[in-house]
């Protein structure tokens, strides 16, 4: 297929390099293990090994491909600047710890009229919070630009400097909802952000200097969220139905209308299909980090005699979740601690659904390939499930901006 596209999706666990003709067949890709964070006083990113990842796979895939697009997607709450030579730095990434007077400070900054609607994160970063740190600090660093994941690699590709509106309308208390810009105390320091555009509108052509000597195309990247709701919308009725979208933090969304309210510790994302989505994160990835995350994807083939016999001697056990897991004991182990998180998951889902309707949950990314969690999470729910048995779904979606037609992605109900 003549002229492919190129989506490049980091996400907290893999960086990938997906090249999509136009009928979304994944005809090449590279994966590498995303292992850039710095240790340090402040925690952020290696940054010149992300560009030297970047434009060295970038060069190897357009030597292979005649690629004429390219898009960025990426995840969540990273920020990053750029001095006044140009050159780019990171800023705190979103694990970074936070004091308390930190926090209060930040916090006092929001006005009662900027309708974040993001989750409170006490003692950890979000977007808000590591650019009101760089604003802070901005003579120290001689910050010229603060920039978001997807701008910085759009930078990198072309030297443009834009933001993207899905990624700053995360969980990040920088975005005002209802007016639809950064909430009022950025807006004052707008200088020093770069133009805000809409999600996969063309920014500029790739530098020659560092990958091609014909024209290819980049495209404003967007927010990793963003990617599995671009494509169920396109396949699926979403009105009355769940996203789980498991990676890994599981995120849970439902489409809505704005709202003047939201209950505690839930949030809205502002997806690159333009849509309100009401979310809840559920923090699997604290849970099992704490064990060998193979243990989640076992190759072990179970039968399901196996599986119902666990589930009958469970059936009356308050199955709390795992210190460690036992060696000598894994077959247990493994059901355990699925049944552990499909059980949390489950009451999750729960607050999402209206009793009067049975809703339908769709489910996304890297978990779809355990069926043990999904059996057990049948097990537990009255819903009916659909598994998205299509890789890299999220840089499909980012694709749906470079390829004029619809994709096909089939959902599999499970029975």
């Amino acid at each position: 297929m003549k002229n492919p596209n190129l989506v490049i999706d980091i996400g907290q666990t893999f960086i990938k390099f997906i090249v999509i003709n136009n009928n979304y067949k994944i005809i090449d890709h590279i994966i590498i293990n995303n292992n850039l964070l710095i240790k340090r006083r402040v925690l952020n990113y290696n940054i010149i090994k992300l560009k030297n990842i970047i434009i060295f796979n970038t060069k190897k895939i357009l030597r292979k491909h005649s690629i004429k697009k390219i898009i960025s997607i990426t995840h969540g709450s990273a920020s990053f600047f750029i001095n006044k030579k140009k050159e780019y730095f990171s800023g705190p990434h979103f694990k970074q710890r936070s004091t308390n007077y930190f926090d209060n400070s930040f916090f006092k900054k929001i006005n009662k009229n900027d309708y974040t609607h993001s989750i409170k994160l006490e003692h950890f970063h979000n977007l808000g919070k590591s650019f009101y740190y760089l604003l802070k600090n901005k003579k120290k660093f001689k910050i010229n630009k603060i920039l978001t994941f997807p701008s910085l690699i759009n930078f990198i590709l072309t030297d443009k400097l834009f933001l993207d509106k899905s990624y700053l309308a995360c969980h990040s208390f920088a975005w005002n909802f209802k007016q639809k810009k950064l909430i009022n105390y950025f807006r004052k320091e707008k200088k020093i952000f770069p133009q805000i555009i809409e999600s996969g509108k063309k920014i500029g052509n790739l530098k020659k200097e560092y990958f091609s000597d014909y024209k290819v195309e980049v495209f404003n990247g967007i927010h990793d969220t963003s990617g599995s709701y671009l494509t169920l919308k396109k396949n699926f009725n979403f009105d009355n139905a769940i996203l789980i979208n498991t990676g890994t933090y599981f995120i849970i969304s439902k489409k809505v209308k704005f709202k003047s309210s939201i209950d505690k510790n839930f949030y809205y994302n502002y997806g690159a299909d333009k849509n309100l989505y009401l979310c809840k994160r559920f923090e699997a990835g604290l849970i099992y980090q704490k064990f060998n995350p193979k243990m989640l994807f076992s190759k072990k083939k179970f039968n399901l005699t196996e599986i119902d016999n666990f589930l009958k001697n469970c059936k009356n056990l308050q199955i709390s979740q795992l210190r460690k897991i036992n060696q000598n004991n894994q077959k247990k182990d493994y059901f355990r601690l699925n049944f552990y998180i499909a059980n949390q998951l489950n009451k999750r889902i729960a607050m999402f659904t209206n009793k009067k309707k049975i809703y339908k949950i769709i489910i996304d990314g890297s978990f779809v390939k355990n069926y043990i969690l999904i059996y057990f999470l049948k097990y537990l729910g009255n819903y009916e499930i659909y598994l998205n048995n299509v890789e890299y779904v999220n840089g499909i979606g980012a694709a749906t901006f470079l390829i004029n037609k619809k994709p096909r992605i089939t959902y599999t109900k499970m029975k």
